[in-house]
């Protein structure tokens, strides 16, 4: 819910977003049914959905939710953003700092790999050397690991190799 002022009007919004990690045939309908209880409960204030795609099937596109009948038509379109489509610029925000990116990509490599693969280990390591790089405090990189260590599963072994780089660093 936000509140803003627009030339001395009140501007009164509400915003709905809904993370998706995996295929989901169901999504549009359970947008449109917050969306019109949101819209229900608020007296029909201004809405904003926002779907947030993080699987990783590039070609799996979020259709809109629709139903017709004799005489009527309803169809409810939310924004889409999907996590794949904005790698590049991910890595950019990353490198400035930013926390969600980071947290982004660490989601992006963990659909892409599995908990033995050596790509998982890697993809977390620079992370964290990323945080060491740009000067984090120890504090911040202490959450930051086990933030990582629960959306980063490694096998036990990559999980010891991890340690001994780390503590290399």
């Amino acid at each position: 819910m936000n509140q803003d002022s627009l030339d001395g009007w009140r501007l009164w919004f509400l915003v709905h977003i809904e993370v998706q990690s995996q295929h989901d045939t169901d999504l549009s309908r359970r947008m449109f049914v917050y969306f019109y209880r949101l819209f229900d409960k608020y007296n029909g204030r201004e809405i904003v959905s926002l779907a947030i795609l993080g699987d990783a099937h590039a070609k799996w596109q979020m259709a809109p939710y629709v139903r017709s009948w004799e005489g009527g038509h309803i169809e409810c379109c939310p924004g889409v953003v999907r996590l794949l489509d904005l790698e590049a610029e991910l890595q950019d925000r990353a490198q400035a700092g930013s926390p969600f990116a980071l947290i982004a990509l660490a989601h992006l490599a963990t659909q892409r790999t599995t908990p033995e693969e050596p790509d998982r280990m890697i993809g977390k390591l620079r992370l964290l050397r990323h945080l060491y790089d740009v000067g984090a405090d120890r504090e911040l990189i202490r959450r930051a690991f086990r933030l990582l260590d629960w959306l980063m599963k490694l096998s036990p072994e990559l999980e010891l190799d991890l340690q001994r780089q780390l503590h290399e660093m």
